[in-house]
C-alpha cells in the first residue's frame, strides 16, 4: 500500500502477463497478500466478488479486481459465509477495524471445487497477519505409464493367487468360481458391444442424435423469440414512402410541439434533449435535497407494455385535444388503420386478425404519439393536486456579477414532481405521505386511459438527510407493497442514496475488463 503508483502498476502488468501464459485447461491458483481492500459490491463485480465481502474498497482493489475479471479469476473469500474472525486477515493499527487483504484466487469454473478458505486464528507467525487456509477438491491427472506392446496372435493367461489366508476366509468373500464367472461376463460385454455396433445401429445413433441437436436448436430459438417479444415487441416493417410520409408528419408534429404542448420534464424523443439531461437533473434533485437536509423519495415506474397498450381513439381524442388539425390527425389514424397480424404456435400459423391497440413499433411517430398520450395521462391525473418538491431558484443577472440575484423580487418557484424519457417515468416527492398520494393518483390516471404497470418493476428509494437513520418505505398501490431499493438504474446511470457515483464508476471498469476478457478470447 506504501508503494508508488508506477511499482503498483508495474507489479499488476507483470501479473496480467503471467496469468495470459497458463493454458485456459489448467487448474490455476493464485495466493498473496495483495494488500487490497475489495469491498461488498458484488452486483458490480458479478463472477468476481461474492456477496460475503468485508469492508470498503481502494485504489488497490480496484487494481486486483480489474485482472480478476480479465482472467475470469474469483475471489474465494467472499463467496463462504462466516464470522468476521474467520474472514478478516488484519487488524488495522489506528481504526481497530477488520480488514480482508489476502486473497485466494481461482477460476470461475474451479468455484465447486473450494470447500472453504478461511482464516486461521490461532496461527500468526509472528506477524499482523494472520494465516489463510483454501480447503479444496483437486482432481490431478494420474501419469500414463509406458505402454505395453500388443502381442497379436499370443494369449496372455494370468494366474490368480488368493491373497488372504484361508482360516480368515469368511463366506462373504467370492471364491475362484464366482471370480472365474466374473471375469466371464466381464469378457462377454466386449463381444456383446462389439455385435451390437452394426451399420444399422450406427445409422439409429447418428440419426437420434440429430433430432436431438435439432430439437434443442428449435427450443433455443423458440427462447430468444419469446425473450425479444416481451422485450421489445413485434417492429412493422414500412415501405420507403410510408417512412417518408411519417417523417413529414413528424416534423410537423415536432414543430407544433414547441408550443409547450409536452410537459416540460419530458426529455425522450425531444429536440436538444436527451438522457443525459434528466440524469443531470435527477443528479441536481439528490444534491439539493442533501443541502438542504431533507427526504427525497423516489418512485421508479414501469409500464407493461407501454407502446401496444395505448387506446387508439383516446390517443386521437389527445391529438386532437392539442390542437392538431383535423386533417393532420385524419392522416396519423390511416397510417394504423387496417393493421393485422398473425399468431405462430408451434409451427402453426394462425388467421391474421385486426390489431386495435397501440401505436407501430418501428415507426418513427410512435414515441412522440406515446408522449402525447403519456402527459395527458399525467396532467389529468394531477389536475386538482399539485405533488412534488417545491424549488425556489432565480436565474437573472451575469455570471461573475451575483449582485442582482440577490434581490427578492427576482425569485421564480417551481415544482418537480416527475422525471419522463418516452415511457420511464420516476416520481419525487419529500414526504412519505405525498409519494403514497402520488402513486394513487398516477394508478387512477392509468386505469382511466387504459395503461397498465407492473407491480414488480416499480420500486421506491428513499434518500434520507445526512446522518439520519435510514427507514424503509411503505407505498403501497393496487393493495401490493412496493419494493425498497438502494440503488437503481435509471436510464442507464445508478442513482444511489448516498449521491456518490463509486458504484457507477465501479461497474463500468467490471464491464470493461470483462469486455477485455471476451476481445482476448479465440473465435
Amino acid at each position: 500500500m506504501t508503494s508508488s503508483h508506477a511499482a503498483k502498476n508495474k507489479f499488476y502488468e507483470n501479473l496480467h502477463a503471467l496469468l495470459a501464459t497458463v493454458p485456459k485447461v489448467d487448474t490455476l491458483l493464485v495466493l498473496g497478500d495483495f494488500n487490497a481492500r475489495v469491498g461488498t459490491d458484488h452486483a458490480a463485480w458479478q463472477g468476481v466478488l461474492g456477496p460475503q465481502g468485508l469492508g470498503g474498497c481502494n485504489d488497490n482493489g480496484l487494481l486486483l479486481l480489474r485482472p480478476c475479471a480479465e482472467h475470469r479469476l474469483l475471489l474465494t473469500h467472499t463467496f463462504f459465509r462466516l464470522p468476521t474472525r474467520e474472514k478478516a486477515t488484519r487488524m488495522h493499527s489506528r481504526s481497530r477495524r477488520w480488514q480482508l487483504l489476502d486473497f485466494v484466487l481461482v477460476r470461475r469454473r474451479d468455484r465447486q471445487d473450494v470447500l472453504v478458505t478461511k482464516v486461521i486464528r490461532d496461527a500468526n507467525g509472528w506477524t499482523d497477519n494472520h494465516f489463510v487456509i483454501s480447503q479444496m477438491r483437486l482432481r490431478l491427472q494420474p501419469r500414463r505409464g509406458p505402454k505395453l506392446r500388443s502381442h497379436q496372435g499370443h494369449v496372455v493367461t494370468m494366474r490368480l493367487e488368493p491373497l488372504i489366508n484361508a482360516s480368515a476366509a469368511r463366506s462373504s468373500v467370492p471364491d475362484d468360481a464366482d471370480i472365474s464367472n466374473l471375469l466371464a461376463k466381464k469378457n462377454g460385454l466386449q463381444k456383446t458391444y462389439m455385435d451390437f455396433r452394426t451399420d444399422v445401429t450406427k445409422a439409429a445413433f447418428f440419426r437420434r442424435r440429430r433430432l436431438a441437436q435439432q430439437r434443442l436448436r428449435q427450443m433455443q430459438d423458440a427462447w430468444m423469440i419469446r425473450k425479444a417479444a416481451k422485450i421489445q415487441g413485434g417492429i412493422s416493417l414500412l415501405n420507403i414512402a410510408g417512412k417518408i410520409f411519417a417523417r413529414i408528419l413528424l416534423n410537423r408534429l415536432n414543430g407544433h410541439q414547441e408550443q409547450d404542448l409536452l410537459l416540460e420534464s419530458q426529455c425522450g424523443f425531444r429536440r436538444h434533449r436527451g438522457t443525459t439531461d434528466m440524469i443531470f437533473a435527477a443528479r441536481q434533485l439528490q444534491e439539493k435535497c442533501q443541502d438542504m437536509r431533507t427526504h427525497l423519495y423516489t418512485t421508479f415506474v414501469g409500464l407493461t407494455k407501454a407502446f401496444d397498450m395505448v387506446n387508439r381513439d383516446g390517443l386521437w381524442k389527445v391529438v386532437r385535444k392539442f390542437g392538431c388539425p383535423e386533417r393532420f390527425t385524419h392522416m396519423v389514424r390511416q397510417l394504423h388503420e387496417g393493421m393485422t397480424t398473425p399468431v405462430t404456435e408451434n409451427g402453426m400459423v394462425s388467421e391474421a386478425f385486426a390489431v386495435t391497440n397501440g401505436v407501430k413499433q418501428g415507426c418513427v411517430l410512435a414515441p412522440t404519439l406515446f408522449s402525447l398520450m403519456f402527459s395527458a395521462m399525467l396532467m389529468d391525473a394531477c389536475r386538482y393536486e399539485q405533488p412534488g418538491i417545491r424549488i425556489a431558484y432565480r436565474t437573472d443577472g451575469h455570471l461573475l456579477n451575483s449582485r442582482r440575484i440577490q434581490a427578492s423580487t427576482r425569485v421564480s418557484t417551481t415544482t418537480v414532481h416527475d422525471f419522463l424519457s418516452a415511457d420511464d417515468c420516476a416520481l419525487n416527492t419529500v414526504a412519505e405521505e405525498d409519494m403514497q398520494r402520488s402513486m394513487d393518483l398516477f394508478a387512477a390516471g392509468c386505469a382511466n386511459f387504459g395503461l397498465t404497470f407492473s407491480i414488480a418493476k416499480n420500486v421506491v428509494r428513499n434518500q434520507p438527510p445526512p446522518s439520519a437513520e435510514y427507514n424503509a418505505t411503505q407505498i403501497n398501490v393496487n393493495d401490493a407493497q412496493l419494493k425498497n431499493v438502494e440503488t437503481f438504474a435509471y436510464l442507464g446511470s445508478t442513482l444511489s442514496c448516498n449521491t456518490r457515483i463509486n458504484d457507477k464508476v465501479a461497474q463500468r471498469i467490471s464491464k470493461a475488463s470483462q469486455a477485455f476478457d471476451r476481445l482476448q478470447a479465440s473465435v
